[in-house]
């Protein structure tokens, strides 16, 4: 589930903890292309949006450990299908319940299908943060991009129109540029060099037959590209449609003296993932793959806002993440390792005694 405004919600998560999040932390985690500026402003529970939450001990490396993704069932058997998601906690002496809170299904609203558009991923298999591409194709009512990044961009030729390419960091690249008809296509890379990254755009083809997409879409657009220029090693992640079931999500969170861990968990399947794995990729380049709960996630630091995450998907419809402040790094393994579900018993006396 794609979770805009999530400068609201580090605010909102800033109130609650001793280690406030920094200007340059919010525009780090605020940053979005030309694309999704232009989107309608849709807005979810506040704890749904905290998988870039900013806040933690600065300077954390974890060990990463290398896995395929795996994403069975919780062992409560839960499977989504009454929008309802697990709790997580973890099991380790000295931590006591700060608070456990729901975020009910009726506080969140769903982006209109017709407006979504297409997300396209590629990147070696099983490699989270390796080489790769990510590739959106939506509706736009002006159908301009560039203007935002005209400054520190050069132009360059996409099937005889006009684009803008910059690079954000090391062997990172953006490129946008107008599709034909009411649409834009935005493109972000890592790991690839830019000529990589000019063939690979140069080789789409469109999906949609006549390409006369127009605004809003009609329901026989097609949005999305075959790519007849793949770098080598990369192939496109087969993702599923976006989740647009409100959902509930559910926040508990810990303390050890000064220091706190939050997991949060709600609704979200691959696609959903991935959407946000890109803006992770998108906020800083200290990100390294790792195993939670014998699943494959990720996890990010912003070294000047002395902050890490982890996010991982713990069953085919949950997101999940966890943010530590104040935690040295040895901790911070221990604590992972000791993530586990809370059966609905164990969640409804925390949420009675630590809400």
């Amino acid at each position: 589930m794609k979770m805009p405004g999530l400068e609201d919600h580090l605010h909102d998560l800033a109130d609650r903890v001793s280690a406030p999040a920094t200007d340059a932390a919010l525009q780090a985690v605020g940053r979005r292309t030309g694309v999704l500026r232009r989107r309608r402003q849709v807005r979810y529970a506040a704890g749904a949006g905290v998988l870039m939450v900013v806040v933690v001990a600065g300077g954390m490396a974890l060990r990463g450990h290398r896995a395929d993704i795996e994403a069975g069932p919780m062992a409560s058997g839960r499977d989504g299908s009454d929008g309802a998601v697990p709790a997580l906690t973890v099991d380790l002496d000295g931590w006591e319940l700060v608070r456990a809170e729901e975020r009910p299904a009726d506080q969140v609203h769903v982006e209109d299908a017709a407006f979504e558009g297409a997300l396209q991923v590629f990147r070696r298999r099983g490699d989270l943060v390796g080489p790769s591409v990510y590739l959106t194709h939506t509706p736009a009512a002006d159908a301009a991009v560039g203007a935002d990044v005209a400054e520190q961009s050069q132009t360059v030729d996409i099937a005889g129109t006009p684009a803008y390419i910059y690079s954000p960091g090391t062997d990172s690249y953006e490129l946008s540029w107008n599709a034909v008809g009411d649409s834009v296509v935005s493109l972000r890379s890592w790991g690839l060099s830019e000529e990589e990254v000019l063939a690979f755009a140069r080789g789409l083809q469109p999906k949609d037959g006549d390409g006369q997409i127009v605004y809003p879409p009609a329901s026989e657009d097609q949005f999305g590209f075959v790519a007849t220029d793949v770098p080598d090693g990369l192939v496109e992640v087969d993702l599923p449609p976006v989740i647009r079931t409100p959902s509930n999500a559910r926040v508990v969170e810990l303390a050890q003296d000064a220091a706190t861990v939050q997991l949060q968990t709600w609704r979200g399947n691959e696609r959903d993932f991935e959407t946000d794995l890109g803006d992770l990729l998108r906020s800083t380049d200290q990100v390294e793959q790792l195993s939670v709960m014998d699943h494959t996630g990720v996890v990010f630091t912003l070294a000047e806002d002395e902050t890490t995450v982890v996010t991982w998907r713990p069953d085919d419809t949950t997101v999940a993440s966890l943010v530590a402040t104040g935690v040295d790094p040895a901790t911070l393994d221990d604590l992972l390792a000791s993530v586990r579900e809370l059966s609905e018993e164990e969640w409804q006396a925390a949420s009675r005694s630590g809400g």
